[in-house]
């Protein structure tokens, strides 16, 4: 139930139908589960390795002097400390769902036309990978709602290599449906031209969410302290522009008294 011997048929120029199902378009999702395959490991190891070499707060006090430092509640890693609103990351999820059923969909479908899935089935285990990553934040792998940079980043790199695969395969099934639409069938071309653009737009969209959230989660990364500093309520200093004049002319010491204070 590959490609051959099946209901397809073949379409004048390349790629054909059978050679994006074989390949082409799971090339995102083998990428995606080799990178999955080689950081989860990764990272649980780093998360126990650092439970046994904790940073040194008299390290991290040298570093950082809190008299220097504006108080945690005005510090600017709460701009996106959180990730996206729960509303924001529950919608993204439940559309992530609906592209899930459409690959299902696709696959139980062209079983029943006899047309062969080829390796369609890696693209739903990608995304059984993809729906671990963005619900699962509790295991301590950078997962979940408030993910890391490199998870997000994956995501994007996924999001858009699976939009211009995707792309290439709505335009020869556009080709396709002309020359064979297949009416009457189990599957219809038009229906599996529909399933596929539903697919398309949905990964265009999830591809503007996920950019967004690495945008945003990069700034913050920017902007906030080190873990260390973070744990022991110490953020940034102020920029000099928040003080007037007669602040700036102070010495050090002065001005170190200054900011206490005010603090």
């Amino acid at each position: 139930m590959l490609c051959s011997n099946t209901n397809r048929v073949d379409l004048p120029g390349s790629p054909s139908t059978c050679a994006l199902d074989m390949v082409i378009t799971n090339i995102p999702s083998f990428l995606l589960l080799a990178f999955i395959a080689i950081y989860i490991p990764i990272r649980l190891f780093l998360n126990h390795r650092s439970k046994f070499n904790p940073p040194s707060k008299a390290f991290v006090g040298q570093s950082y002097n809190r008299y220097s430092y504006s108080s945690p509640s005005e510090s600017p890693r709460r701009i996106f400390a959180q990730g996206f609103p729960r509303w924001v990351h529950y919608l993204y999820i439940f559309l992530f769902a609906c592209l899930f059923a459409l690959r299902v969909l696709e696959v139980v479908r062209l079983v029943l036309a006899h047309m062969g899935v080829a390796l369609l089935p890696v693209g739903i285990v990608a995304s059984v990978a993809t729906i671990f990553m963005l619900a699962f934040g509790n295991l301590g792998c950078g997962m979940g709602r408030t993910r890391s940079l490199t998870v997000s980043a994956s995501l994007v790199l996924y999001w858009a290599s699976s939009t211009v695969f995707e792309s290439i395969k709505v335009t020869r099934l556009v080709s396709y449906n002309t020359a064979h639409p297949a009416k009457g069938t189990d599957y219809p071309s038009s229906d599996w031209l529909l399933d596929n653009g539903c697919m398309l737009g949905l990964m265009v969209i999830f591809f503007f969410i996920e950019g967004a959230y690495l945008v945003l989660r990069w700034r913050s990364s920017i902007l906030s302290p080190p873990e260390p500093v973070r744990e022991m309520g110490i953020s940034k200093p102020r920029p000099m522009s928040d003080y007037d004049d007669s602040f700036i002319m102070m010495d050090g010491r002065d001005r170190g008294y200054a900011i206490g204070v005010a603090a």
